[in-house]
């Protein structure tokens, strides 16, 4: 789940959440992410990497759309908890372009700045 700075407005805004409530969000996701960094690859082992990085993108879904059908913060945590590993869905695409940098000789650095700046790019016309 993405914790920008447009879902601390939204959860504000539309749930009326006070800083103590959206800290038990912050929370409850810290610890999903543990746990999912945790069994990640065990997941992959069992799953294989496409077949874990299309159930991660299908389960990164739960969270937006609770979101946005349901006015009940409650059911997004429960929605934003059974799609705990949509955090790891760039696992194989990440892998993937770090594979395709190396063969082609593009080093890290420069591959990692250019991702970052691809990232604040989309970050500025897709909040």
């Amino acid at each position: 789940m993405y914790m920008g700075d447009v879902f601390q407005v939204f959860a504000k805004e539309e749930w009326g959440l006070k800083p103590a409530d959206f800290g038990k969000i912050v929370a409850l996701f810290g610890v999903l992410g543990i746990v999912s960094n945790t069994t990640l690859s065990l997941i992959v082992k069992q799953m294989g990497l496409r077949t874990f990085s299309l159930f991660a993108i299908v389960s990164s879904l739960f969270f937006p759309m609770t979101a946005i059908f349901t006015n009940n913060y409650r059911n997004v945590l429960i929605a934003g908890s059974i799609g705990l590993y949509s955090g790891a869905q760039k696992v194989g695409t990440t892998t993937a372009i770090t594979s395709l940098a190396n063969e082609r000789g593009i080093p890290q650095g420069q591959l990692q700045g250019e991702k970052a700046s691809m990232l604040a790019l989309l970050k500025i016309g897709c909040p």
